[in-house]
């Protein structure tokens, strides 16, 4: 041990000497062997002065901070003769300023050393003034990054070490062993002291981000002597090599005081407290449904079949609206292409004002009646808008823009006369989905008849051979609509389960049976019962042929 600890001073003594010569600034050599202490004894220096250094080793030795190239800090210095802890190195304390010292792998760097004692090794005198040193190179480069000139490129007879950026945090490295000439132990040393810093950190933030009741706070604490330590709601954080620091926290609905104490080795301090509040809560806003998309599976097209879509939110003659109607008929022209393999040729849309009576009729009579292969056609009909039925709830009609609910069978068109017309053109199939109700009311809150304050209940009609008939809702119930998804409930989920979520067997195609399932399962959980789509005509009947 004691042979060791005379190595140990023989080598400390002649850094000292060579390093007089210099810049007057004591720089000592540890051992090379890179080794950490973990409970070393402060128990030789006075209280005050054990505060700092366990202040500093629980730092560099716990958190490991990447201040400087990556290295583990194992040294800290306080200008003055090192002093073993352990496999620690520590200086005289009683200059008062610290220094820290790593040291691994033949490198060792210096946290705090003033610009005067960077730029006495970094720049050496010529006759016609200063250049930078060939010989310690690394002291060159810690000059430059802090902004120094040490006077270089300036008169002979300045000497002067300007810093063009003080807030930058230094990252020196010293000399090895080997570049330093060897000396006799007996050489005397003198020392420069330092800058005295009495000023405590700088603490900044540059942001608070809010994610929820998650909060993360980043910024930056700067001291020229060096930080030792920085503490954020009670705990230590590491540091980036520029002092930049990043914490996060749970922040309660009643909100968090947040206090950041950051100490320069000196043992300064400074601290800064700020409020977290959360951001405002998002409520329960009720369920979310997906966009309809009918561009996905691709279907068997069926080219001899043909498709009348009528679809009337506003109407001339009552200012009850039937919302989202025209939108539905609007979506379903695309679903009849791209999912009932229809061509676009084969499709007659009337939507609003194109959907009167007259021409509602003429496309039944004359565009559907010639259009038709006979015996090869397969017929389909949409219809979104307002139904009615009458007193009697014997008969039901259609009601197309310019009708009147109180003229029913002069200016709406009944249901089974449409039926009768469509089955006279000869078709192979016909398959009718109708959003709509007989019951008097809407699809808001108004009723077609004002004098009918009570709902009607339509009767269940019989349908011709080869019909298979959907309808919306049953008799005496009301057609809603699905706010969240801006269409009609039953146009909705009708469509919706013909991209595919309807075919309950996953054998690649939608019976009539399967549809009106998926779409009564969902239309009734999302009316809470009160409306119940109803089939009539050959439920096992394919409409949907997936490729």
């Amino acid at each position: 041990m004691i042979a060791k600890l005379h190595n140990l001073f023989l080598w400390s003594a002649l850094a000292i000497s060579v390093c007089i010569g210099f810049s007057g600034t004591v720089i000592a050599v540890e051992p090379t062997e890179c080794r950490r202490t973990s409970n070393p004894d402060f128990s030789q220096f006075l209280p005050s002065q054990q505060t700092v250094l366990k202040r500093v080793f629980s730092q560099t030795i716990t958190n490991r901070p990447k201040l400087w190239l990556g290295e583990d800090l194992y040294s800290v210095k306080i200008y003055g003769t090192w002093t073993p802890i352990g496999n620690m190195w520590i200086a005289d304390i009683d200059t008062g300023k610290l220094f820290v010292r790593y040291k691994c792998n033949g490198k060792a760097a210096y946290l705090g050393l003033p610009d005067i004692d960077i730029c006495s090794l970094a720049a050496e005198r010529t006759a016609i003034g200063k250049r930078w040193s060939s010989v310690f190179e690394d002291y060159v480069s810690i000059a430059k990054r802090r902004g120094l000139t040490c006077g270089v490129g300036e008169a002979a007879t300045e000497e002067i070490a300007s810093n063009a950026s003080t807030a930058a945090t230094p990252t020196p490295v010293a000399p090895s062993v080997s570049s330093i000439a060897p000396q006799t132990p007996s050489s005397s040393a003198s020392t420069t002291p330092p800058v005295e810093d009495g000023s405590p950190p700088t603490i900044s933030l540059a942001s608070n981000t809010a994610n929820g009741p998650q909060t993360t706070i980043q910024g930056r604490v700067f001291d020229e002597a060096g930080i030792a330590e920085v503490i954020i709601d009670g705990s230590a954080v590491s540091l980036g090599g520029d002092g930049s620091f990043t914490a996060s926290f749970y922040v309660p609905r009643s909100g968090k005081t947040v206090e950041i104490v950051a100490f320069d080795i000196k043992g300064n301090k400074a601290t800064k407290s700020l409020f977290l509040e959360r951001g405002q809560m998002r409520k329960a806003t009720g369920p979310s449904f997906a966009s309809l998309n009918p561009s996905g599976k691709r279907v068997r097209s069926n080219q001899d079949a043909l498709a009348l879509i009528i679809g009337v939110a506003d109407y001339e003659r009552t200012p009850a609206r039937a919302a989202y109607a025209d939108k539905d008929a609007q979506t379903f022209y695309d679903y009849a292409m791209l999912k009932l393999g229809i061509p676009a040729s084969n499709i007659k849309e009337l939507v609003n004002a194109d959907a009167n009576e007259a021409e509602v009729r003429l496309a039944v009579k004359d565009w559907i009646a010639r259009s038709t292969k006979q015996g090869q056609s397969d017929v389909y009909v949409f219809f979104a808008g307002h139904g009615l039925a009458n007193q009697s709830g014997d008969d039901m009609y259609l009601l197309p823009v310019d009708g009147e609910p109180r003229l029913l069978s002069d200016t709406a068109i009944a249901r089974e006369r449409l039926f009768a017309d469509i089955a006279a053109a000869n078709h192979r199939s016909v398959t009718v989905f109708l959003d709509t109700c007989y019951s008097g009311t809407t699809r808001g809150t108004d009723m077609l008849i004002a004098s009918r304050p009570i709902a009607i209940r339509a009767k269940e009609q019989a349908i011709p051979e080869g019909f298979t008939v959907m309808t919306a809702a049953a008799g005496d119930q009301t057609a809603k609509p699905l706010e969240e998804a801006k269409h009609g409930m039953f146009s909705y989920f009708l469509m919706k389960g013909m991209e595919g979520d309807a075919d309950a067997n996953s054998d690649n195609q939608i019976t009539a049976g399967e549809l009106h399932t998926y779409v009564q399962q969902n239309v009734i959980q999302q009316s809470s019962g009160s409306q119940t789509p109803e089939l009539q005509g050959d439920a096992n009947r394919v409409l949907v042929r997936f490729q």
